[in-house]
C-alpha cells in the first residue's frame, strides 16, 4: 500500500488496510487496528510487499513465527548451558506464546532480538549484538529497558564497540526510515496516543497503586530491589532487565508476556525451579480461573511480571548461596 501512494499513520491508509483485509472499513467504536509501530518495521517486513494474497501473506508470517521462536528458544538454551533442552515444550506451549502466535503479534521479533542479542553478547560478538538489538526496537515499551540494561553494562566493562554500534544501526534505521516517509515520529505517538483508547495501554505500578495505594509503594520498592539483581551476572541481567521493563513502561493487554518465558528460563537453577513451575501454572491458571473484561488484564499482567521479578530475585539468592558454599569448599581444601 505505501508503493501505491498511501502514507504511514494516515486515516486514510487505515482505513483503505480496513477494507483490504476486510471487505468494508470497520465501524467507528470498533478498534481501528490502524498501524501504531515505528516505521523501521516496515524494513524488516518489506519482502511480504512481494506476497499480493494477504491470507497467504498471514499463513507465511504464522509459519515464519514458529520457526523464528523455535530458533530462539534453542539459542538461547544453549546459551544457557544448565538448562535443560526439553524446556522448549513448556515454553513454546505456554498460554501467553501460543496467543502471541494465534493472534500473529511481532513480539516474537522481540523475542528473538533478545535471545539472539543476549547470546552474541555473551560470546563478545559486540558488533553483532549490537545490531540485533537495534533491530529488536519495533516495540519500544518491550525492548527498551532491556537494551538500556546492556548498553549500561557495555559502558562498565567498557565494550563500546556494542554501544558504537547500537547507536549507529539505530541512526541508520532513523535516518532511512525519515528518507522513506518523512519525520514520522510526532505522527507516530500521536497515533499510539489515539490507539490508547482501543489497546487501554497502563503502568503497571499505576494499577497497583489503584489498587491499594500501599500495593503501589511495596510493587515500587520490589522493583528497585529487582534492580539489584541485574548487576549480578549477563543472565540475571537478561532475566531481571525483562520484567522491570514491563513493570516501569506502559504495556498494552497480554501481547507481551510471552516475553516473560525469558526470565523464566534463565532462573531455571536449584530451588527457583519451583518458582518457576509456580509461575507457569499461574499463567495456564489465568485461562481458566480469570473473567476476563476490560480491565482484568491490568491486574494479570501485573501479578504475572512481579511473580517473574520475584524468581529472578529467588535465582540470585540461589547462585550467591552456591558462591558462598564453593568459597567455603574450596577453603577447606585449601588452607
Amino acid at each position: 500500500m505505501l508503493f501505491e501512494g498511501y502514507t504511514l499513520y494516515d486515516p486514510t491508509t487505515t482505513t483503505a488496510m480496513q477494507i483490504l483485509l476486510y471487505g468494508a472499513p470497520l465501524v467507528p467504536e470498533a478498534d481501528q487496528q490502524a498501524f501504531a509501530y515505528p516505521a523501521q518495521i516496515i524494513l524488516q517486513l518489506a519482502p511480504f510487499w512481494w506476497i499480493d494474497d494477504v491470507r497467504v501473506a498471514t499463513a507465511v508470517w504464522q509459519g515464519m513465527s514458529v520457526i523464528l521462536l523455535i530458533a530462539s528458544l534453542i539459542v538461547l538454551l544453549t546459551s544457557l548451558e544448565d538448562v535443560p533442552r526439553w524446556l522448549v515444550a513448556p515454553a513454546f506451549l505456554w498460554q501467553y506464546t501460543l496467543l502471541m502466535l494465534f493472534q500473529g503479534q511481532f513480539t516474537v521479533l522481540l523475542f528473538a532480538a533478545l535471545a539472539f542479542g543476549f547470546a552474541l553478547y555473551a560470546r563478545q560478538r559486540d558488533v553483532l549484538a549490537g545490531i540485533v538489538f537495534a533491530l529488536g526496537m519495533v516495540k519500544p515499551e518491550l525492548m527498551l529497558f532491556p537494551a538500556v540494561a546492556f548498553a549500561l553494562h557495555a559502558l562498565l566493562t567498557r565494550r563500546y564497540g556494542f554501544l558504537f554500534v547500537l547507536a549507529g544501526c539505530g541512526l541508520a534505521l532513523l535516518g532511512v526510515t525519515i528518507a522513506m516517509f518523512g519525520w514520522w515520529i510526532p505522527r507516530w505517538l500521536a497515533e499510539v496516543s489515539a490507539y490508547q483508547g482501543f489497546a487501554q495501554s497502563a503502568y503497571a505500578w499505576q494499577t497497583a497503586w489503584e489498587i491499594n495505594p500501599a500495593l503501589g509503594v511495596v510493587l515500587l520498592v520490589f522493583m528497585a530491589f529487582g534492580i539489584s539483581a541485574l548487576v549480578r551476572s549477563l543472565r540475571l541481567l537478561l532475566a531481571g532487565s525483562v520484567p522491570l521493563g514491563m513493570l516501569l513502561l506502559p504495556q498494552t493487554l497480554l501481547w507481551g508476556l510471552m516475553l516473560l518465558v525469558i526470565p523464566l528460563l534463565a532462573s531455571w537453577r536449584g530451588s527457583a525451579r519451583i518458582g518457576v513451575i509456580l509461575v507457569w501454572l499461574a499463567g495456564w491458571a489465568t485461562l481458566f480461573l480469570v473473567q476476563r473484561n476490560a480491565n482484568s488484564w491490568r491486574a494479570e499482567s501485573l501479578v504475572l511480571c512481579v511473580l517473574a521479578l520475584a524468581v529472578v530475585v529467588w535465582v540470585r539468592q540461589v547462585r550467591e548461596r552456591t558462591l558462598v558454599s564453593s568459597a567455603v569448599n574450596v577453603g577447606q581444601v585449601v588452607p
